[in-house]
């Protein structure tokens, strides 16, 4: 079973969402919005180093994984933007213009 380690963090105009992901590719990964959640799935394969014949230890993590994640505001879906670089997937979530904080002029 593979896992993946993720930061959520909340801006003014945006949730941002930094998952690891290191070795998995970028066609082994898809992600999907239901309701206010978002799932992000994927596979890590052993791949092509794997050897014929009896481990003596394995410790590198394989599989499938998928985490989902409730989020503080609606989400509009051709809005959320993903990026995949050096095994970090950063997922960026604008935020409803209505929920954005907005600065009251004080006289």
């Amino acid at each position: 079973m593979c896992s993946s380690d993720l930061d959520i963090l909340e801006e003014d105009s945006e949730i941002l969402i930094i998952l690891e992901v290191p070795g998995i590719a970028r066609k082994e990964l898809s992600n999907a919005r239901k309701g206010k959640g978002l799932s992000v799935a994927g596979n890590k394969s052993l791949g092509q180093e794997r050897r014929l014949g009896q481990y003596y230890q394995m410790e590198r993590p394989f599989g499938t994984f998928t985490r989902y994640f409730e989020l503080p505001v609606s989400v509009e879906e051709h809005l959320i933007q993903t990026h995949l670089d050096n095994g970090l997937l950063q997922i960026r979530i604008p935020k409803p213009l209505d929920e954005q904080p907005r600065k009251i002029l004080m006289e």
